[in-house]
């Protein structure tokens, strides 16, 4: 048994504390890893080494809780070890009685993941600025496997028009304009049901009946069986640009149908001409093309 004490307490910090928190004994493991000494430590509260803002976190106050009632607890929280280290440990405790159920003493055994936590702060932080960039610029949500939406971001709202409630747990067809062809939603949910993503231009329409345009990417989140399990939608809104973009084209088709057109590159060389132009001139287009001018 006392080699099987050596053994865990070489890999594992070890304190224990009277019921109230007051330290009685320590590992030297449990020592060198806040960098104290027993004589420190001893008769000393855990709040000693515990990180204050900790002390006030729900999680950290139902694991000591469940451990006064007498039931095993665990918790991933911080120490604060001498001259302010901090050390992020995986702790697991219990409530030692004695033969009459009264309350002797806690046993808490710890595990450093200083190193892992760090880490995961880091992904973390870089995952909440990359939500944010995305927020700031794109109409996000996601969709449960009958296309019902699970969330929208404030810029869903937003353009929209609707209401957080309104959007929650309805069809993202809701949003449907009904300009759009059905077989451009069939073809999305042919792709992103095979577990491939989706692009496309799709048009909508807002809770006051305002189309808008969007350049959306709808991406599956895959399960551990490869099948979807949800559905990530990123939209970007080119409303303004489609807008310019159709009236741009109405121009150019006014200007083909009233005016005989032809293109040329640099050395004069025909590129290419429009019906008008080929009907008034008597050729066809296979005729001229590659042709120079001067053949006119």
């Amino acid at each position: 048994m006392n080699q099987w004490n050596k053994a865990l307490n070489a890999v594992q910090a070890v304190y224990e504390c009277d019921p109230d928190g007051t330290l009685i004994h320590a590992t030297d493991y449990f020592l060198k890893m806040l960098g104290y000494t027993l004589n420190d430590m001893k008769g000393k509260h855990r709040r000693v080494f515990s990180d204050p803002g900790q002390l006030e976190q729900p999680a950290y106050q139902a694991y000591w809780d469940k451990m006064k009632r007498g039931e095993p607890s665990s918790c991933v929280y911080q120490w604060l070890g001498k001259g302010g280290k901090e050390v992020w440990v995986q702790a697991a405790g219990t409530l030692v009685r004695s033969l009459f159920g009264k309350p002797v003493k806690v046993i808490e055994f710890a595990v450093d993941v200083t190193q892992q936590q760090r880490e995961l702060e880091e992904l973390r932080d870089e995952l909440n600025a990359r939500i944010d960039i995305m927020n700031m610029t794109s109409i996000v949500s996601e969709a449960d496997l009958k296309g019902n939406i699970a969330t929208a971001n404030t810029k869903y709202m937003e353009i929209s028009k609707y209401s957080k409630e309104e959007l929650i747990g309805s069809p993202h067809s809701i949003t449907r304009h009904p300009d759009m062809p059905k077989e451009v939603f069939k073809s999305m949910w042919q792709t992103i049901g095979r577990g491939e993503m989706f692009r496309g231009v799709i048009k909508n329409r807002a809770k006051d009946g305002t189309p808008y345009y969007v350049d959306a990417c709808i991406a599956p989140i895959l399960g551990k069986n490869g099948k979807p399990r949800k559905y990530l939608g990123v939209r970007y809104d080119i409303t303004q640009a489609e807008i310019a973009r159709q009236n741009m084209k109405g121009m150019l088709d006014a200007i083909d149908k009233s005016y005989a057109c032809i293109e040329f590159d640099l050395t004069g060389n025909i590129q290419g001409a429009n019906d008008r132009f080929m009907r008034t001139m008597g050729y066809t287009l296979d005729d001229i093309k590659g042709q120079h001018h001067s053949m006119f």
